[in-house]
């Protein structure tokens, strides 16, 4: 029999790993962030450094859910080798994730949708292929948590999770900018602006402005003044 020791990882090496995939998931949620806004060359690595660690746990608690998912569904799909129609059940499931995945997109795009769901709708269809990539693995190739492709796989997705989810917020957020929330107010010396605040750094902010649904870049030697309203719902 095969030596497969070569090609695991050991339980205790994932206390490494896992941080150092939660930290590249954090700066991908950053990229991802700037995708929809652009402008991300007017900020140092050491600034989005510095906002990517607001990020780190949720970076860290996705890392760690996809993991946690990873194992039960594994667990059932190497399961069904045990029983007796189990092909034909495999057949079955993989015949259905692909028919609910289908359905799901088209059921995104209709008007039946919430709109806070229609807003994610890339991140829950990520989710989806996730998932059925998990049963494809459990079914055919059965790598184990500790297998490096697995551990490939899991940061691969991780970081592809981390830059949708960031980019499905920032959709979010310009569509609540363009009811007038989030808005703060700037004040240079040469005039008084409404604008949402994408990062601020050493050399300036990075403005959304809904009404014209333009960025720009003000520069901090020109700033006075910022005022916002709180975010949540004061008592």
């Amino acid at each position: 029999m095969a030596d497969n020791s070569e090609r695991r990882v050991e339980i205790k090496d994932l206390a490494v790993v896992v941080p150092l995939i939660a930290s590249s998931v954090a700066m991908s949620y950053e990229v991802g962030r700037f995708l929809i806004f652009g402008g991300f060359y007017y900020f140092s690595i050491s600034e989005h450094l510095l906002f990517a660690l607001s990020s780190l746990p949720l970076a860290l608690f996705g890392t760690i859910f996809l993991a946690l998912i990873f194992v039960p569904i594994s667990y059932f799909a190497n399961r069904t080798h045990e029983w007796k129609f189990g092909p034909r059940i495999r057949t079955y499931i993989a015949l259905l994730t692909i028919a609910l995945l289908i359905l799901f997109v088209v059921f995104m795009e209709s008007n039946f949708v919430p709109e806070l769901l229609r807003e994610f709708r890339a991140t829950l269809t990520l989710l989806l292929v996730i998932g059925g990539a998990i049963l494809a693995n459990g079914f055919h190739y059965r790598q184990g948590l500790t297998s490096p492709v697995v551990i490939l796989f899991v940061l691969g997705m991780s970081i592809t999770f981390a830059v949708t989810v960031a980019m499905d917020i920032s959709n979010a957020n310009i569509s609540r900018v363009r009811t007038g929330r989030f808005l703060s107010e700037i004040v240079t010396k040469s005039a008084t602006q409404k604008a949402f605040v994408v990062m601020g750094g050493e050399r300036g902010l990075l403005l959304y402005h809904p009404d014209s649904k333009r960025v720009s870049f003000q520069r901090a030697d020109e700033i006075q003044k910022i005022e916002w309203q709180l975010w949540g719902r004061p008592e």
